[in-house]
């Protein structure tokens, strides 16, 4: 009896976070500017009335961002927010000998797609195994997917951009350019997330194109020494033949901000040093959800060096040295409506073609695909 009582007051926790995450998504920057202190209030209010706005655009990669970034100054909602998931995963996590230490944000999306995946509604048997044993049960049984069965309508948008870059890398490996055209077989590409989390793509995708995929990982130094250790776990447990040395995810720990400021590091040069990112082969690269917690100018600079890599050339100039950006992101402050012609000519203008396009919420997030032309 006490066992349920425990689990139903988890259970409805996790509702109760989940409910508060589809408020404050795209409402609850780590640092912002107050530029981006008036782009959060239009998202905001893009999401309570469906009401799409028209700013005055800057499309320029080079403007300079109107000031510094500032320290975080969340609203009400990202406070409640945070408060409840800390509580939440504090209790799921209480027993855990992973020795994870990293946010609610990344923990609550990958309980939810373990939950998806139960449910059958995104193809993700990986998450699982990355909860802890002793409370994975209200994810993954009957009686814990029917307390939480509430939460799927509010984790709608979790299962759309899984689908949609799964679907999104799913061609690209079977493209022309991954394979070779006498022989059909697989050749050696790169995929790279950033922001990662605790994405389960590079293990799901493991003995998938051969294992000819080079997975490069990048998010913070606290969330990729428990990525590592969760491989480490995975590799142990569940797949003991498999080379985590020689295939696994190169995991690179690296604050996206720290391209930004007076000082900016160049993403594409720590992609090439420490991810081992090879030059003239075909790369994929994805954006779910982070630009959100990333000042602007660390953004305009990111943008930059995406593009010029993407370009003709921009990896080399072999036959197969194509990019495909593949997002599921913001694209502010460069596109901050949802009209496909304002993505494609964004992304034309920087030297790539928009392949796919959709927006939410008035624009505040746009699943986009752009290739090399």
């Amino acid at each position: 009896m006490l066992y349920r009582y425990h689990f139903k007051m988890i259970s409805t926790l996790f509702i109760a976070s989940l409910l508060a995450s589809k408020t404050t998504a795209f409402i609850t920057p780590r640092q912002h500017s107050p530029s981006s202190l008036q782009r959060t209030d239009q998202i905001q209010k893009e999401i309570f009335t469906g009401a799409s706005f028209s700013s005055s655009r800057n499309n320029s990669l080079n403007a300079s961002p109107s000031s510094n970034a500032q320290s975080d100054s969340q609203n009400i909602f990202g406070v409640v927010s945070d408060a409840v998931t800390g509580l939440l995963f504090s209790l799921l996590h209480a027993f855990d000998d992973s020795g994870i230490e990293d946010s609610s944000k990344n923990l609550r999306v990958l309980w939810v797609r373990a939950l998806l995946n139960y449910r059958g509604q995104i193809k993700d048997d990986v998450a699982k195994t990355f909860l802890p044993p002793t409370t994975r049960g209200l994810v993954t049984s009957d009686a814990g997917a029917a307390l939480l069965d509430p939460v799927l309508k509010a984790a709608e948008w979790i299962q759309a951009r899984t689908e949609f870059i799964d679907e999104s890398l799913d061609s690209f490996l079977s493209s022309p350019i991954c394979a070779d055209s006498d022989t059909g077989k697989a050749l050696e590409c790169n995929v790279v997330l950033f922001g990662a989390g605790y994405d389960t793509r590079a293990l799901r995708y493991r003995h998938e194109h051969e294992g000819k995929i080079n997975f490069i990982e990048v998010d913070l130094p606290s969330v990729v020494k428990g990525k590592s250790k969760l491989y480490e776990k995975f590799q142990r447990e569940q797949d003991k033949d498999w080379d985590l040395e020689g295939r696994g995810s190169k995991l690179i720990p690296f604050d996206l901000n720290n391209c930004g400021g007076s000082s900016p590091v160049s993403l594409i040069d720590t992609l090439r040093d420490q991810g081992e990112l090879k030059e003239n082969i075909p790369t994929f690269m994805v954006w779910e959800a982070v630009l959100f917690y990333v000042n602007e100018d660390a953004v305009r600079n990111i943008m930059s060096e995406l593009f010029a890599f993407a370009k003709k050339g921009g990896n080399g100039d072999g036959s197969r040295a194509e990019t495909l950006l593949c997002f599921t992101d913001s694209l502010k402050p460069f596109v901050d409506v949802p009209f496909t012609n304002e993505a494609r000519h964004f992304f034309y203008n920087q030297g790539l073609d928009l392949v796919q396009h959709r927006a939410r919420w008035g624009g505040a997030v746009h699943f986009a695909l752009a290739a090399t032309k």
